[in-house]
This record gives C-alpha cells, structure tokens and sequence, in this order.
C-alpha cells in the first residue's frame, strides 16, 4: 500500500489533485496573519484606550481639585487686585468648570452673594498657618479688627476649629464662624 501511496504522489496526475485538494480550503492568510483582521484588532484596542480614557477623565470630575494659586499674577474677580498674600486667598470652582479666585476670602463671599447665578461646586480657602489649600465648607474662619487682610474684611481661615481657637485667643475682638454663619453674615454685608 505504501509503494502504491507513493507512486500516486509522484504522478503528474496526482500532483495535480493533490495540489488542488490542498489549496481548494485554504485561505491566502491565516485569521491571525489577515491584514483585515489586524486593523480590526488595533482599531478595537484603540477605541477601548479611548474609553477607559474617557471613563478615567469622567472619573476625575467627583472630587473636585483646589485651583492653581500664582500669587503676584492672579487677579480678584471681585476687586480686579492682583493676589499678593496667599494666608488670605480663596476661590471657588463653579459647576460649568470656571474657576473664581480671590485676593481676600471675604471678597468669595460676597461676589458668591452678588452673583447667585453660579452654582458652585467647590469652596476652597488657604489655611492662614500653612498657607495651604482647604475646602472652605469644612473650614473654621477668624474674623477680627486685628487681622489686617488684603481688603480690610479682616478674616483668615483654619482647618480645625483647634487651631481656630488658638489663634483667635490672641485677639480681643475676635469671633469664630463657621462656613453657613460666615456665609450669612456676609450676606448681610454685601447688601
């Protein structure tokens, strides 16, 4: 059986069969060599990196992030003054992405009051000791005669009610408000 096998593959008539029964089934490339198959695969790869992107740049939206400060070069949206001293900054992050900064914390109040349109997404105040940002909302504030800010309001602001009460014993005058009380009491003022 084996010479028979043999001789009918070294035939010229066999050759012919042989090779067309070979090659009647087959593709010219395989499905993982296809060119087709390959700009497939990198346009899938591509458009699933475009949405974990997406889905990661949406994911950054749930908390919001304090605003870069360049104290000497940003203006007050409220007074139009360049912010000189960072103690005293503050600024607020609306809804639509804008971001308001302020020279002087009082001065977010009373624009906030001012303009009730912006729906704001985010309070932010420098905390008066380590000049750094905090979320306003959770902050302590020292309002005094004594504190000689930028506009005259006279209030700074700490992150703990501790460190508020520490530095409001040094000052006769001096009234502790938390961010509701001192948003009302602003109000008032900017009326």
């Amino acid at each position: 059986m084996k010479l028979y096998y043999q001789a009918l593959k070294t035939s010229e008539v066999s050759k012919r069969v042989f090779s067309s029964l070979n090659t009647r089934n087959t593709r010219k490339y395989s499905p993982q060599t296809s060119p087709t198959d390959f700009r497939r695969l990198v346009i899938t790869i591509s458009l699933l990196i475009f949405a974990l992107i997406g889905v990661a740049c949406r994911a950054d939206n749930g908390d919001p992030h304090p605003p870069e400060l360049m104290v000497g070069s940003d203006v007050c949206e409220e007074c139009g003054m360049v912010i000189s001293d960072a103690r005293y900054a503050a600024a607020t992050l609306i809804e639509d992405g804008h971001t308001h900064k302020f020279d002087d914390l009082a001065e977010m109040f009373i624009f906030q009051a001012k303009h009730p349109e912006d729906v704001v997404r985010a309070w932010f105040v420098h905390d008066y000791e380590a000049e750094t940002w905090i979320r306003g909302e959770t902050a302590f504030y020292v309002l005094s005669e004594m504190i000689h800010s930028p506009m005259g309001y006279g209030v700074v602001a700490f992150e703990t009610r501790t460190a508020a009460d520490a530095f409001a014993t040094d000052l006769a005058d001096a009234q502790i408000f938390t961010f509701d009380e001192l948003n009302a009491w602003m109000k008032t003022r900017a009326q």
